[in-house]
Order: C-alpha cells, then structure tokens, then sequence
C-alpha cells in the first residue's frame, strides 16, 4: 500500500523551502506520495492563538539564536546553498497561495511550487507585491496573465477559504483552540467562514491591529538588520526609540542582508539608515561628484 504525506505548507516559511528541498529524496527512499496543499500559516496563527516563532520566542534567551543555527545545520546537512534569506521577510503570501491553488486546478501545482519558491528563496523578491509576482512568473515561463487573473478568481478565493474540508468541519477545528467562554471570536469565525470571507483573515488581522496601536497610542518602527539583533540589543534599541519620538514603539525586525552591517530604521515614513550599504552608496556618489 502506497503511503501518502499531506504537506501543509505557505510560501512565506523558509521551512517550507527546506523541506520542499528534501521531500524528492523520501519519497525515493520510501515510495510514499505527497500531497501539497497550500496554507496560509498567518491565519493559522491569528486562529489558533499562536504566534511566528520570532514572535513566540521573543525574550527566551537564545531561543531564536539557536534555532537560527539548526537552520544553518540543516542547510550544511542537505546541501541547500542556493538559500537565501528573503530581505524582505516576513512576506504576505496570499496571492501566490491563491496562485498555488490555480496551479493545482490546471495540474501543474509541484511546477508552480518549484519556480515560485526560487523567486521566495533563492533569487528572494518582494513576491506580495503585484508587478514583481508577475515579473517572476514571466521569468519563470508560466503563464501570468493567465494566472493574475485566476487569483482574483471567486472561487480560487473560496477553496483557500477552506481547500480540504467542508464549512461545519472548519468551525468546530478551529472552535476546538478556543475556550468555552470565547462565543463572541467563535460567532465570528462562523460568519467568515459562512459567507466565504475566512480568506480576508490576515487583512481583517491587520486592520484591527493598527487600530488596536492606534488606540495605544503606539507606533511601529521597522528595523532592518544584516543579521538578526539581540533581545538585548532590541530592548535597548526599543527604549531608545521611545525616547525619539515621545511614544510607545513596537519593533518590526526585518532581516535583510543587503545591508552588509549596521542598521536601517524607518518610523512614522521617517527613515535613518546607518547600514553599510547605504555608506558605500554615499562614498560611490561622492567620488562621481568629484571627478
């Protein structure tokens, strides 16, 4: 009998690459099948309570540093050099999930997974951002006008809504993380999911939590490193900050290796780049000018 692996997995997950990487050599080894299925892990979190990793570690002594040299570890280990971390992490995948699932509808879905995860991983792109997702699918050979258009598709939209299981089964899954007493979240996941609309999730998530900072009278502050900071660096960094701008800060770490070191802060559209980078961009402009 013929063993199958239901591989749940988003584009946006560095993880889901490395096992992507992986998956061809067991199934050699094991004659199983596998079967992808697109996944949305930001609604996942938001829905089950649950947080990223850099998130739910934060503050746990070498917690994210250590899992950062597991990575590094299993990379070695399976000769995935051509990872890369995508600068502009963490990305919004909802489009090329929706992609994902118009691949799997015209049956070319290991393809699509394939080409794509190059463009989040390998040669990484902003890959939430319309133009550039349409670029890469150009690059890549497959067809993207066909599929831009299929990802605004209404039912596209609603089999990420729920690709595996019916509605009555969604809700009492998703009920079962939550307590007895949370009927109002529950009324909620209930309509969503009624009306087909569980897949607006992450942009509901967003918009209640500017509102949220807003009322908290905080801001957020984007910090863009080489390599990922200290807890406490970011403490530090956080109190500093505070200081600044005469308000609470919340710091959204972005690692982005382009800056080679230092660091690149951008607060209320008001940018400080004290990166590396942007030092020897300054030097090269200096030296046009001087000739």
């Amino acid at each position: 009998m013929t063993k199958q692996v239901d591989f749940y997995f988003d584009f946006a997950s560095p993880n889901a690459y490395l096992s992507h990487k992986v998956i061809q050599s067991i199934k050699e080894r094991t004659g199983a099948t596998v079967n992808y299925i697109p996944v949305l892990l930001g609604g996942i979190f938001k829905l089950t309570n649950n947080k990223p990793p850099m998130e739910q570690f934060f503050g746990v002594k070498n917690k994210n540093e250590y899992q950062n040299i597991e990575m590094q570890r299993f990379i070695e280990r399976h000769g995935l050099h051509d990872f890369q971390m995508n600068p502009h992490f963490p990305v919004i995948s909802l489009q090329i999930i929706r992609g994902a699932v118009a691949a799997e509808m015209d049956g070319y879905l290991e393809d699509y997974i394939d080409k794509v995860l190059v463009h989040m991983w390998e040669q990484p792109k902003k890959m939430d951002d319309p133009d550039v997702i349409k670029a890469a699918f150009e690059e890549s050979g497959l067809d993207a006008e066909k599929l831009m258009t299929q990802m605004q598709d209404a039912e596209v939209k609603a089999i990420i809504a729920s690709p595996r299981v019916d509605d009555k089964k969604s809700l009492s899954f998703l009920n079962s993380f939550l307590s007895n007493d949370d009927t109002s979240f529950s009324n909620f996941l209930s309509i969503m999911i009624n009306n087909k609309k569980i897949y607006f999730l992450d942009e509901v998530h967003k918009l209640f939590n500017d509102m949220l900072l807003s009322d908290q009278e905080i801001t957020i502050a984007e910090v863009e490193t080489a390599f990922a900071l200290t807890e406490s660096q970011k403490e530090n960094l956080s109190k500093t900050l505070m200081k600044q701008h005469a308000q609470k800060v919340q710091i959204k770490e972005i690692i982005n290796q382009d800056l080679l070191a230092g660091i690149k802060i951008s607060v209320n559209n008001e940018v400080t780049d004290y990166s590396i980078r942007n030092k020897l961009n300054l030097m090269k402009e200096q030296i046009i000018n001087n000739r």
